[in-house]
């Protein structure tokens, strides 16, 4: 069996995307996929409520809101 048959789907996008996908797959009338599971992606539990947050700001397209808390978090270094 290949390296990444073993591998799980952590790297996949989560459920909601990859059903909207789907969707938007069969509206394009293009040939039925074969899925397997995991389909999905799935949180490993090791992000902070930070991450999630910047996470949730990046898919609403507001990269400079999370630039700005990088900015204040900065430190001078000598």
């Amino acid at each position: 069996m290949p390296f990444a048959a073993n591998l799980q789907a952590t790297s996949l996008p989560r459920r909601e995307f990859m059903e909207n996908t789907m969707k938007i797959w069969k509206q394009l009338e293009l040939p039925p996929l074969k899925i397997k599971a995991p389909w999905y992606g799935y949180e490993l539990g090791y992000w902070s409520d930070r991450n999630r947050e910047e996470a949730e700001l990046a898919l609403q397209g507001k990269h400079f809101e999370i630039g700005e808390r990088a900015k204040k978090k900065r430190k001078k270094l000598d």
